[in-house]
């Protein structure tokens, strides 16, 4: 599994270490145990966010991630539908997109008392946990992504903690 991480916002305030992102998120997806596969990371702004929130879900605001899977999954994290096309049934491909809009990101960890990091961290992640298919529009799903974000906090816990404060302060102090 590899990450494609692009900070495409107009201002990168606040700043963002792609490679410590790149490393956590891996960490954190490898230790899911999720199929092998690309995935597309782009850190965007609230206005980005909010135009791709409009076209495609018909809803005018920002909100803090979208995701574009590019496969249908037979099973949340398990077997994809056959693409019909030769050789793009075998990994490496691009499973899809995730768009974080880094501003609400920012202003929600403030709300919810997470470090800027961690909240980043778990919005990236649960945009991720969308492109392998799994949702949260029912009770059954709802249990099944919260069990698999709880699993993601435990690594970010064991792993993220510690890369957050390397260099002696948090990101959001």
């Amino acid at each position: 599994m590899s990450l494609q991480l692009n900070d495409m916002r107009k201002t990168q305030d606040p700043e963002i270490d792609l490679g410590k992102l790149d490393h956590l998120l891996t960490r954190i997806v490898t230790e899911l145990n999720l199929p092998p596969g690309d995935i597309e990371v782009n850190l965007v702004d609230p206005e980005t966010v909010q135009d791709l929130n409009k076209r495609y879900r018909g809803v005018d605001r920002p909100t803090n991630v979208i995701a574009f899977p590019h496969f249908e999954w037979r099973e949340a994290g398990g077997k994809m539908e056959s693409t019909g096309v030769k050789g793009l049934d075998t990994p490496p491909l691009l499973l899809g997109e995730v768009i974080v809009s880094v501003g609400t990101v920012f202003k929600d960890s403030g709300k919810s008392g997470e470090s800027w990091w961690s909240e980043l961290a778990r919005i990236c992640i649960h945009g991720i946990l969308h492109v392998y298919g799994y949702d949260h529009q029912d009770d059954s799903g709802f249990s099944i992504m919260e069990s698999m974000e709880n699993r993601a906090r435990t690594v970010f816990m064991r792993l993220g903690e510690r890369m957050e404060s390397r260099d002696g302060k948090r990101d959001n102090d």
